[in-house]
């Protein structure tokens, strides 16, 4: 059921994969505003749909405006090094979309990080915690 929400994030830009020092958050675009987007359909939906896609990714049942797009370099780096710790492909990369997800959630996804012709994302609490993590989706 997780596969739901992140299969949708697919990309058509190539690979690159990682995160770390140098780690940012990626500035709002038209793919950042779809995945805003849907991560408010799933967190607001009462449909079965959203229930399990909800459920699958521990996120919270919370209003949409609690769905933002961070810009906070500290956040961004804090969540690349949680990750990069259990997913070491992760301290290559440079930047990718943090997204606050009411108060408890964090959700990371690397646009330009692909395998298998998906996009690259987590899951995190917040205390930078992973709770789904889907390289492959």
């Amino acid at each position: 059921m997780k596969h739901l929400l992140l299969a949708m994030f697919i990309s058509m830009a190539p690979a690159v994969l990682g995160a770390q020092e140098t780690y940012s958050c990626l500035p709002s675009s038209e793919g950042a505003e779809f995945y805003l987007q849907s991560l408010r359909e799933i967190v607001t939906g009462t449909d079965s749909l959203a229930n399990a896609q909800r459920t699958a990714l521990q996120l919270p049942v919370a209003p949409d405006t609690s769905v933002e797009l961070l810009s906070d370099s500290t956040v961004c780096r804090s969540a690349a090094q949680a990750l990069a710790a259990v997913f070491p492909a992760v301290a290559s990369s440079t930047g990718g979309l943090v997204y606050r997800v009411g108060d408890t959630r964090y959700v990371i996804i690397d646009p330009k990080a692909r395998r298998a012709e998906r996009i690259w994302a987590a899951v995190l609490d917040q205390s930078f915690g992973i709770l789904v993590l889907d390289p492959a989706n």
